[in-house]
């Protein structure tokens, strides 16, 4: 039911992205534009995304003249978004009644440990410390169909989901999965659109998408996976709107020689993402939103002038990030109870894990498929901020029309 893309997407060529070019991959994306294919990395050496400009030198700082309400660190530096999160968060916690069972949130301080996953591939999915820096050494892990130990089909369109994607293991690392992402007839951009969506994040210095790489996985991996899954109505779905879709569409590139009988592997571009833990819906945690299916009324707690608890204040908080992080890329596809995700800080419908988060409770940005479709930012129905813009252009006054703020002086100055 979403726009498509205007443009043919051509067939896709060879390599790689680098943050120096990062404006031409979101440009290109948005045009309906396939990124270039690099071939499968087989070698311990696989190149990841190049390193970017340190966060403390990026956008993530805030801007504006000093004034005593900017927080700042011991060294008198501004805080970056992340840090200034944390810190509100700790302290709506300790606002709590001593009795409040909720202050067992603040038990959760990250004590600085890094886990034996780290340490093996430079991924930590119980934390949430991303950056390009940062990711450099786990998007090159994720990326190398060496370290692959399988490649699963993930729920079916008759359960769960309406995209198909599937879920990778990693040898020799228990623990480490990943979400594998492809272009689809319903939703020819999806992994294209999570690549430039983690790029733009990062760019922007939220550095809230985990992990993203980008890869050409040979087909024959999908087709085989499909087919150890044993569901006839599952594999006629895939083969329409996934393996036809790409040969129609001139989406497989040739690479590699293991197609057998000399032929080169026919390959697909895919996005695989870090697969994060101790991940919940918004509406279970400390954060919820108050929220109706399909009504609007919830923007109002965006307004100062309503009343919010301390832990409301900093959920809308999270969501306004999130709310502008979503109007950039013209991502349609969160609301309070949809693809809005918290790490920890679970209250109801909680999961025994095995590796929880590290942490106080913090929010990710995940499922980004939807962005870049539109081209503009009319269609963002379920956006707070696309509300109040357009109530500016059509002359409302803001003590009329509806509000969207972010409550950071330093950014109102």
């Amino acid at each position: 039911g979403r726009s498509r893309p205007s443009a043919e997407m051509p067939p896709l060529g060879s390599p790689p992205f680098s943050t120096a070019v990062s404006g031409q991959v979101v440009a290109s994306v948005s045009a309906g534009v396939a990124p270039r294919l690099p071939s499968p990395q087989h070698s311990s050496e696989s190149p990841g995304l190049e390193p970017a400009a340190s966060p403390r030198n990026s956008s993530a700082v805030w801007a504006g003249p000093p004034n005593p309400t900017t927080p700042r660190d011991e060294g008198g530096l501004p805080l970056t978004l992340a840090q200034d999160m944390e810190r509100r968060v700790r302290e709506a916690l300790q606002a709590l009644p001593s009795s409040d069972p909720l202050r067992r949130q603040l038990e959760m301080e990250d004590s600085g440990n890094r886990s034996e996953i780290f340490e093996l591939t430079g991924c930590d999915p119980q934390r949430v410390r991303f950056g390009f820096t940062e990711d450099a050494r786990c998007v090159s892990f994720l990326s190398n169909l060496s370290h692959w130990a399988s490649v699963t089909p993930m729920s079916s369109i008759f359960l769960l989901q309406r995209t198909i994607k599937f879920r990778v293991t990693y040898r020799g690392v228990k623990g480490l999965l990943a979400v594998l992402k492809v272009p689809q007839r319903k939703f020819p951009l999806e992994p294209y659109s999570e690549l430039a969506a983690y790029v733009v994040d990062h760019v922007l210095g939220l550095n809230r998408v985990p992990p993203t790489a980008w890869l050409g996985v040979p087909q024959r991996l999908l087709v085989d996976a499909v087919a150890r899954r044993k569901d006839a109505k599952y594999s006629a779905w895939l083969d329409d709107d996934l393996f036809m879709f790409l040969r129609q569409r001139g989406l497989l590139r040739a690479g590699g020689g293991n197609g057998g009988a000399g032929m080169e592997e026919e390959l697909v571009g895919c996005s695989v993402q870090l697969w994060m833990n101790d991940v919940h819906d918004r509406r279970d945690t400390v954060f919820a939103v108050p929220y109706r299916h399909l009504n609007n009324s919830w923007f109002r707690y965006f307004d100062p002038a309503v009343a919010r608890t301390p832990l409301l204040e900093v959920g809308m908080l999270q969501y306004a990030e999130m709310a502008s992080f979503d109007y950039i890329i013209d991502n349609d596809d969160r609301s309070p109870n949809k693809n809005n995700h918290i790490l920890g800080g679970c209250v109801r419908n909680c999961r025994k894990l095995v590796a929880p988060h590290l942490g106080l409770p913090t929010f990710v940005h995940l499922d980004q498929g939807s962005g870049f479709y539109h081209g503009g930012q009319g269609m963002l129905e379920r956006n707070p901020l696309r509300h109040a813009r357009a109530a500016l252009r059509h002359g409302k006054e803001l003590e009329t029309g509806p509000r969207f703020c972010l409550w950071r002086n330093a950014f109102a100055e």
